[in-house]
């Protein structure tokens, strides 16, 4: 608020009669110190008020704090050493992904890649952001994989990356091919920000009006990447239309069996009642060695549609050389351990099987899926990264503790 000491009503001073209710440039004029409000007296003219003082204070004090932090960031951008590195850090190892802000969608699972000289929107994630074909560019990149392979992309489409304080429009090219990341960040993204990134401490630094900002990576641990089955089993060929398999008739002789399986699986939290779906699966009774019965599901139509996961097994002979020479071995097998990866809650209703007891579907992952040994691979690698090779060895669910005395 501008407080002005009133002035005598008849002071000669006053060559202008002005009303600061029909006149707002009033108090602005006056507070600056360019009005013509004194126009002869120089002992009036551009006089400073308290709350110019105030005002003054209060900006030098703010500019003096933003070159403290300048100067810190500056020196802590002489060089990032092994004590620079967080203390929470799971593995310097890691690709660069980063969480940002893209045309309105936090986008999660951004891999910042300066190898690469195009950036990539991968086609499921443009779909999931609601986004369609129409809005698509003609694409003049040719981009071509490790395998030889030489993706075509669908097109491009320019969006809005927010990097704070910054709006970045990027020209993203759109393929479609199955990914662990929603999103790839090229070099020359990198580069209109005259940034640098470093996978070894995780962190993407670019420089601002502001100074020098940094966005740390997010590593992701196997109980929060679980999720990542959705793109992979889920993402199905969306040009294939459903499958309902024909229904086969459990013999009653399993009746009895397939109830009690479908109780513990329903009260473990594996699987749930669904309706109105439209992939539909049988269900494959195998009978145990104890008398009891397995419940496996036909998913042949279902994997059809699924890409292929690359990801590779261990070698076999790889790991009997790998024990040769330990006298201690201790056998683990992971108990249901497939049921222990969740599917996102909008791919579960692809698993839906009959039954004679109405239909159910999978909330965790299952065995039979095309892709569930890979994922599973992949999850044990994550979790005992340290470990493997050194102490243990680990194929799919079977694992072994090795030892020397």
């Amino acid at each position: 608020m501008v407080v002005r000491n009133p002035e005598p009503p008849n002071d000669r001073r006053c060559t202008k009669q002005r009303n600061e209710e029909t006149d707002p440039e009033y108090v602005a004029e006056y507070v600056t110190g360019n009005s013509d409000y004194y126009d002869d007296d120089p002992r009036g003219a551009g006089r400073t008020t308290l709350w110019d003082k105030n005002f003054l204070a209060m900006e030098a004090l703010c500019n003096e704090l933003m070159e403290e932090i300048k100067q810190l960031k500056a020196r802590r951008g002489e060089g990032r050493l092994d004590e620079d590195v967080d203390e929470d850090m799971e593995d310097p190892n890691d690709p660069l992904v980063l969480t940002l802000p893209v045309s309105g969608w936090n986008i999660k699972k951004i891999m910042i890649d300066d190898g690469s000289s195009v950036n990539v929107l991968f086609y499921d994630t443009f779909k999931r952001m609601k986004l369609n074909d129409e809005q698509l560019l003609t694409s003049y990149y040719t981009i071509f994989g490790f395998n030889g392979a030489v993706p075509k992309p669908l097109g491009d489409i320019i969006l809005e990356v927010k990097v704070c304080p910054m709006n970045v429009h990027t020209r993203l090219s759109v393929v479609d091919a199955p990914s662990p990341y929603n999103t790839i960040i090229g070099r020359r993204w990198m580069h209109r920000l005259k940034g640098v990134a470093s996978t070894y401490h995780q962190y993407f630094r670019f420089p601002t009006p502001y100074g020098e900002m940094e966005i740390k990576a997010d590593q992701e641990i196997c109980p929060a990447s679980t999720r990542t089955l959705c793109n992979m089993n889920s993402a199905y060929n969306q040009a294939a239309p459903p499958f309902r398999q024909r229904l086969r008739k459990v013999e009653p002789e399993y009746h009895q069996d397939v109830e009690r399986e479908l109780k513990k699986l329903k009260d473990a939290g594996f699987i749930k009642e669904v309706k109105y779906p439209t992939w539909i699966s049988n269900m494959v009774i195998v009978p145990k060695k104890n008398g009891r019965v397995r419940i496996c599901i036909d998913f042949t139509n279902l994997n059809k549609t699924c890409p292929k996961d690359i990801y590779p097994l261990p070698s076999i002979d790889q790991l009997v050389d790998d024990v040769e020479g330990h006298e201690e071995l201790s056998f683990m097998d992971g108990y249901a351990g497939y049921n222990q990866i969740a599917l996102a809650e909008e791919d579960q209703q692809y698993t839906t099987f009959f039954t004679p007891h109405g239909l159910y579907c999978y909330a965790r992952m299952p065995f039979g899926l095309r892709n569930a040994g890979a994922t599973y691979q992949r999850r044990v690698d994550a979790i005992f990264k340290p470990w493997i090779g050194r102490t243990l060895e680990a194929y799919v669910n079977d694992m072994l503790v090795k030892s020397k005395l």
